[in-house]
């Protein structure tokens, strides 16, 4: 089976970084040429790839922590139990692992293309997991290090021109896809259904957790408490993407798998 990982930082990489590098290379023409040619879109790069990788990391820093107030800086995607990720000193690995709390974005974008490969690299033990376990040999053609040596070492502008991005992936596919893919403007949806699906299992999902929270393994690595609030007051409609909202629904599932996880491991299941 081929799957497409990765590709949206090598072959399909849709070339944002390009502003950052006009604005600290001084190309002025280029950069308001290129925001001037992002349509409706204009804003977003001005505020994302102009003006966020200046500002200064100390001043990000306490921008991010008054923002969330006196949550933990994984609040709004974890369910992680404070005392455990303080014992587990997790603020302190995350910046040893050069992926730290309340960073600015790096202003070098290939660098930050490098870091988000190199996070990834481990899941070739995953692979190899599924492999031996259902005999199905996943691949990632654009992860293979051929490709991404490649693609990392192409010019940004060679990603992004006039304001039509993936502008590399475009113009190689030309003639091998149709234009109606080659051209879209849509984007899709990965796992479109998750709210219905566990609306549906809410009440479900509620007796398991009870059952995990009773687990002290469980309830010393995940907030459990915390789990079951989200689920007492679950929304009636689907709560906007990219909402703080979603993030905190969405560490429903993701707990579940860790909780299950901790039960295999300490043989509590």
């Amino acid at each position: 089976m081929l799957g497409g990982d990765m590709g949206n930082i090598t072959m399909s990489y849709l070339g944002y970084g390009l502003f950052t590098e006009y604005l600290l290379k001084g190309r002025w023409v280029k950069l308001f040429s290129e925001i001037r040619s992002s349509g409706y879109q204009w804003r977003r790069h001005v505020r994302q790839g102009v003006i966020r990788p200046l500002v200064p990391a100390p001043l990000f820093r306490r921008y991010k922590q008054w923002r969330r107030g006196q949550n933990p800086p994984w609040h709004n995607f974890s369910l992680l139990h404070p005392e455990f990720a303080a014992h587990m000193e997790v603020i302190n690995r995350a910046a040893r692992e050069n992926e730290p709390f309340d960073a600015p974005p790096l202003r070098d974008a290939r660098l930050g293309r490098i870091r988000d490969l190199q996070m990834e690299s481990e899941v070739a033990d995953l692979y190899a997991k599924v492999r031996a376990i259902f005999r199905l040999d996943f691949r990632t053609p654009a992860f293979d290090r051929r490709v991404v040596e490649f693609c990392i070492g192409i010019p940004q502008d060679q990603y992004l021109r006039e304001g039509r991005d993936r502008w590399l992936i475009r113009r190689a596919m030309e003639g091998r896809l149709p234009d109606r893919v080659l051209n879209k403007r849509k984007w899709g949806v990965q796992a479109a259904d998750w709210y219905p699906r566990l609306t549906r299992d809410r009440n479900q999902i509620a007796k398991r957790v009870k059952r995990l929270s009773e687990n002290p393994e469980v309830a010393s690595i995940l907030d459990m408490q915390r789990l079951t609030a989200i689920l007492d007051s679950w929304p009636d409609r689907q709560p906007p993407e990219y909402s703080r909202m979603e993030g905190h629904l969405l560490t429903v599932p993701q707990a579940l798998g860790v909780a299950y996880f901790i039960q295999n491991v300490t043989g509590t299941n």
